[in-house]
């Protein structure tokens, strides 16, 4: 059952039942309060009328001392002209009827009376309501009993138009109420279904979609909160996506980084096997086997260490940063003298919790990529400077720079601005990928500043302060 129609069943009949009752109590005391005025009239009529009949019969006798008690009853009775707006029965006590206004049967008798109290009761005949009450009385030693009859038909009836004109108004309430709450059942469930649309357009992939709810009840907060929640779902999808996109450039890179030098190196090995070659070939096949096989080596070192980071946590420990960097720029002097270039530090002494060898790893490959980018003559500059959150480190050098295109792939996996003089000089485009690792692992960045033959400043923050 949907929730539009819960919502209508369940107001329609709550109100039912609140006109029910309402009518039913309103109708019910109003019933009894006149049947209650009809008891008291009555039982104050047979008492008026009791103490009359007996005070004009006690009369009577003093007048005539002949006359007795029935005779005396019968006199008042046969001649009171203000009698005739009763309808009555007077008996004696052995049960004969002394006068009668009605030919109405008593159903009360002189022992439901008692011998002084008066009993009202009603009775139906058919379509109509009688109030009958009997009363005892002594006059003169003797005992007589009244029966007044009341005709109380025009109370049941009012109670009987007003139960149908409360049936009709029941209904009309029903009626009006019904198509008030399918209104505003309609309007309040709007944004649930807004939501419900919304939910199963996301399902079918419209990862876009939001509620359009603008309420400002909880209906709104609800659709505030599921827009919010889509928010974080495409979030989270996108970075599947850019993840599994990334998975499949790193294998299709991967398979194209390693078919060429596999190429190269079974190409040569299949001519050394299968021709004889003068000796100085033979070298130059050997030489292409032995470059080739370690760049494949060089590949899987940078994998090994990539896969490594992502597996397991780096042991740290603390590590003076100015000597750290120190030491990598003596490592690296030599390789950089090859190409005629020199090296300046400036580093500020700080103690951080590192993984030694990680950040040794992470500033040769920069050191070693600002030396493929450089001119002979050049110097790279390598600078440490303490920072409120850690320690920044800059490497920059001033080459042939980084074209604004390429400065966001740059630590992509096997991704190389030039791949033909990165392959030349043994690269596998994977030292940036390693280093921005190694920065994250030490709860830092990597980030990139270039500017086309003027050179790039590579910025290497690192938190772990000691």
């Amino acid at each position: 059952m949907k929730l539009t129609v819960k919502l209508i069943f369940t107001t329609v009949l709550i109100v039912a039942l609140a006109v029910s009752i309402c009518s039913y109590l309103l109708l019910s005391g109003s019933f009894r309060s006149e049947l209650n005025m009809q008891y008291e009239a009555a039982m104050q009529e047979s008492t008026l009328f009791s103490s009359a009949m007996g005070n004009m019969a006690l009369q009577t006798m003093a007048n005539s001392f002949q006359d007795g008690a029935q005779e005396s009853v019968e006199r008042f009775l046969q001649g009171g002209v203000h009698l005739k707006r009763y309808a009555y029965q007077v008996l004696t006590g052995d049960g004969t009827v002394l006068s009668a206004s009605t030919r109405q049967t008593p159903r009360l008798s002189a022992a439901d009376a008692g011998t002084t109290q008066v009993l009202a009761q009603i009775f139906r005949d058919g379509e109509r309501y009688t109030m009958e009450t009997v009363q005892c009385i002594e006059v003169a030693g003797e005992n007589f009993v009244i029966h007044l009859f009341r005709d109380v038909t025009n109370i049941f009836a009012a109670r009987d138009r007003n139960l149908h004109l409360s049936a009709l108004a029941i209904l009309g309430a029903l009626a009006v109420s019904t198509a008030i709450t399918v209104v505003v059942s309609l309007f309040f469930v709007s944004p649930v279904r807004k939501l419900s649309s919304t939910t199963r357009l996301m399902a079918e992939g419209q990862y876009t979609r939001r509620a359009e709810v603008h309420t400002q009840d909880e209906l709104g907060a609800l659709a505030q909160d599921f827009n919010r929640m889509a928010d974080t779902v495409e979030h989270q999808i996108r970075q599947l996506e850019d993840a599994a996109q990334r998975e499949r450039d790193f294998t299709a890179s991967f398979a194209h980084e390693i078919k060429t030098p596999l190429t190269s190196v079974i190409g040569y090995a299949d001519t050394l096997r299968s021709r004889e070659l003068p000796r100085a070939q033979q070298v130059k096949a050997a030489d292409y086997i032995f470059s080739e096989g370690k760049r494949l080596e060089t590949m899987s070192h940078a994998l090994l260490d990539l896969f490594a980071l992502e597996k397991a946590a780096p042991q740290m420990q603390p590590v003076d940063m100015q000597e750290l960097l120190e030491a990598v720029a003596s490592r690296s002097r030599v390789s950089l003298a090859e190409k005629g270039l020199t090296i300046q530090v400036t580093a500020e002494p700080a103690l951080l919790q590192v993984e030694p060898t990680l950040l040794h790893t992470l500033f040769y490959n920069l050191l070693d990529n600002a030396r493929k980018a450089s001119p002979p003559g050049s110097t790279l500059e390598l600078l440490g400077q303490a920072a409120s959150t850690g320690y920044r480190v800059q490497v920059r050098d001033h080459g042939r720079g980084i074209p604004p295109e390429a400065i966001a792939r740059l630590t992509e996996p096997f991704y190389m601005v030039d791949k033909s003089r990165s392959r030349a000089e043994g690269g596998a485009g994977l030292g940036l990928a390693l280093c921005r690792r190694i920065a994250q692992v030490h709860g830092g960045t990597l980030t990139f500043e270039s500017q086309e033959g003027e050179g790039t400043t590579v910025t290497v923050e690192i938190g772990g302060g000691v």
